[in-house]
């Protein structure tokens, strides 16, 4: 959760993004995404997420030209970092001489941390007030905005302002809570026009038991007050602060509470827990209760790897050194994210079903689900909905 994740190692970000992404969760996004803009004059494409080259558009530089036309592409990732790699790559590519770039942040370190990395073309810096909402309708033709955003919080975009958003192995980061799903596709549905399309593209496996255990653990206790710290940008809080108990759920991954023999009688029956300094721990994933989680996770994550070391062993090092590396630090990653998984701290996938309930509950008009048919590979789904 948080920044624990591939998102902050930009290096092997865009990566996974490239081999995952292209070759197989869009093998007909590109197609879909310009049916949808298309048919409406002047569009505004929303791609929440982008990776360091703006995957999978990037690599097709012509693209925005020909399918965005006169109208506007609003990028988001919360990470200043990739933002600064996206604007970097999309400048080599010539991408701005049809678009004019502007870039929205949070604050000054946000354009420090953009700066870094590599030379900058010349920036355009709209503005650091978190409270300005982006609207590319009178932002002018043929923009390019790139804008720092968080989507654990409200997104800074006006209402029924896109013609079609994309998102890809991106929303999972923030999918801790059903409700964190519910809100977010709330908004997307938000700021897209009537008829807009939404493509979601999210690998489809069940690493959902965090909450499942939480509210489990909630149900023994009864009378407690529940406080989420894994991400210390965004903690969860259930319950009155009155409450009998209080139970923290750690960075580390580990519920907290204090030592009480009421407590320690009424967990005793339900899990292994151990008492140190007057406190009471027990994993939120525990290895043997939750062994199915944690085979569900490492299946996940052999399917992927095996996946990038197949490319590895294709490649010839001698001729692509740089992305050679790139997939095994790619893969080194995939093992340390495995061991957080395991624990409950990051990448909260969804099984595709769950994720088709949600964007109905919201109003969506769920047109396909696309599942990847190879199931050597890490299972991957494309979901396409509109408003």
């Amino acid at each position: 959760m948080g920044k624990k994740d591939t998102a902050e190692n930009v290096a092997t970000y865009s990566v996974i993004t490239q081999i995952e992404t292209i070759r197989k969760l869009h093998s007909n996004l590109l197609r879909e995404i310009a049916n949808a803009l298309q048919k409406r004059r002047a569009p505004t494409l929303g791609i929440f997420g982008i990776g360091g080259e703006v995957s999978p558009y990037g690599y097709f530089p012509r693209w925005f030209t020909d399918n965005v036309g006169e109208g506007n592409v609003v990028v988001l990732d919360y990470n200043p970092k990739i933002l600064g790699m996206g604007y970097r790559y999309l400048n080599s590519q010539q991408v701005f001489d049809s678009f004019t770039p502007e870039v929205h942040l949070k604050s000054d370190s946000s354009i420090e941390e953009l700066l870094q990395g590599g030379r900058s073309p010349p920036l355009s810096i709209v503005n650091v007030n978190p409270d300005v909402v982006i609207d590319p309708q009178k932002s002018g033709d043929r923009r390019f905005i790139f804008s720092e955003a968080n989507f654990k919080f409200p997104l800074r975009i006006a209402e029924e302002s896109l013609d079609a958003v994309d998102s890809t192995l991106a929303l999972h980061h923030v999918f801790a809570y059903t409700e964190d799903v519910r809100r977010i596709f709330r908004e997307i549905f938000r700021v897209l026009k009537p008829g807009g399309l939404f493509h979601l593209g999210e690998a489809s496996v069940n690493m959902r038991r965090s909450e499942e255990n939480i509210e489990k653990i909630r149900g023994v206790l009864d009378d407690v007050y529940f406080s989420d710290e894994r991400d210390p940008e965004c903690m969860v809080r259930i319950g009155s602060p009155r409450a009998k108990y209080r139970l923290i759920l750690t960075e580390e991954g580990h519920f907290e509470i204090d030592n009480d023999e009421d407590v320690r009688n009424k967990l005793s029956s339900h899990y292994t827990f151990t008492v140190n300094d007057g406190k009471i721990f027990l994993p939120l994933i525990d290895p043997v209760r939750d062994a199915d989680f944690v085979e569900a996770v490492n299946q996940y994550y052999l399917r992927n790897n095996i996946e990038k070391a197949r490319l590895l062993g294709i490649m010839d090092p001698s001729q692509k050194p740089f992305t050679a590396k790139r997939i095994q630090d790619s893969i080194q990653q995939g093992l340390i994210e495995k061991g957080n998984a395991e624990r409950g701290l990051v990448e909260f996938y969804s099984p595709q079903e769950f994720l088709i309930t949600m964007l109905r509950e919201v109003g969506f008009d769920v047109r396909s689900e696309l599942a990847n048919p190879n199931r050597t590979e890490a299972p991957m789904v494309n979901i396409y909905a509109s408003k």
